[in-house]
């Protein structure tokens, strides 16, 4: 996963890939979210290094141009949901990036509900997928990421289909869960973020840039309405419309 992340230009293919309405993302808290860290350094774009490191993990470069390690070559279907399009196309520019790091990756859309989300439920027989989830701007991801969430023959269909587990980060997602002051939670998901961004359960794509307008005859009878939160719309019941 650390080679993977080495081996794809961050920014510029979330641009392109979404046309500029992409915010790129390093963890798993939105930009929206008041939890959001700005502290989180970006994916390192670098392709020796990451070969330097698939290598040190006993692979060897095939006469194909592909690793190879045990007679397993470093292939890869990446699954991607259809109707998509951002994210088949991020899906292809990875595809052309990866291949200068020795591994292959073939990418195939799939229908969510016939053809996904059974290769997420137990037993995972998936190797790569492209996802996306919507989230809350608390940014609670017990669920996503705790350990007793990992899809088991038990619970073939909780979230954490990747099963990371790590005691840290359990403790403070469920430290999280139970604290109260708003300060105290931002600097535990601030901790968390930096433990998901080292430990890469996941390799992080964008947020979506969210767009909306607003008539200048549109106003809140209790106050203004705030066009620089996500949560603009919280008081829309009091929205009224001047009369001209």
């Amino acid at each position: 996963r650390e080679a993977f992340a080495m081996c794809i230009a961050h920014a510029q293919t979330v641009s392109v890939a979404t046309e500029g309405n992409g915010i790129p993302i390093y963890a798993n808290v939105p930009p929206a979210s008041w939890a959001f860290s700005t502290d989180l350094p970006a994916y390192t774009y670098d392709v020796a290094a990451a070969k330097a490191k698939i290598e040190g993990a006993g692979w060897t470069m095939g006469a194909d141009g592909v690793y190879a390690k045990d007679g397993v070559r470093l292939a890869s279907d990446l699954w991607v949901r259809q109707g998509r399009p951002q994210r088949v196309r991020f899906a292809s520019l990875t595809k052309d990036q990866v291949a200068e790091c020795g591994i292959e990756v073939t990418v195939k859309e799939g229908d969510f509900a016939t053809v996904l989300l059974p290769l997420l439920s137990y037993p995972n027989n998936f190797e790569t997928y492209l996802g996306g989830w919507s989230t809350s701007i608390d940014p609670d991801d017990y669920s996503i990421f705790h350990s007793s969430k990992c899809t088991t023959k038990e619970n073939p269909d909780d979230y954490n289909f990747v099963c990371w587990n790590n005691p840290e980060g359990d403790k403070l997602l469920e430290d999280g869960r139970q604290e109260l002051d708003q300060a105290k939670r931002k600097e535990i998901y601030g901790k968390l973020q930096v433990l998901i961004h080292n430990d890469l359960p996941y390799y992080f794509l964008w947020g979506d840039l969210a767009h909306r307008g607003y008539s200048k005859s549109v106003s809140a009878s209790t106050g203004t309405i705030n066009l620089t939160s996500p949560l603009d719309y919280w008081n829309n019941d009091t929205w009224v419309i001047e009369a001209k």
